[in-house]
């Protein structure tokens, strides 16, 4: 039987699947008061983001205390989202202009971050 077309339909899942193997999935962590205007915002930011394999998680000081402060994040500060990838995290994004600067610079695709 021809192997090239019996596995070529799964080329594409393979691809994928090394991506996220290799690279690992973008951490979009979200710490505010889920109700607060400034976080409901940034969470809508995150969900818009094209970020391979993306993790969205919205923390709240209030009920996730334990958990932001187990993954370093403060708590006592205004809304941020944290995009980490790899054994790194960015600065914290605080506006909707810091989440447009994320998207044109979209540094997980810096090819030093790359490694087969």
């Amino acid at each position: 039987e021809d192997e090239e077309r019996l596995f070529l339909p799964a080329g594409s899942a393979w691809g994928r699947a090394w991506d996220l193997l290799t690279q690992g999935p973008v951490h979009l962590v979200l710490v505010g008061p889920s109700a607060h205007l400034q976080t409901k915002r940034l969470l809508m930011g995150a969900h818009r983001l094209y970020a391979p394999h993306r993790v969205v998680q919205l923390l709240d000081p209030d009920r996730d205390g334990d958990r932001i402060q187990s993954l370093g994040f403060p708590i006592d500060r205004e809304p941020a989202l944290y995009v980490c990838f790899g054994s790194q995290c960015l600065a914290p994004i605080f506006t909707a202009p810091g989440l447009k600067e994320l998207e044109r610079e979209l540094p997980w695709r810096n090819p030093e971050r790359m490694t087969l």
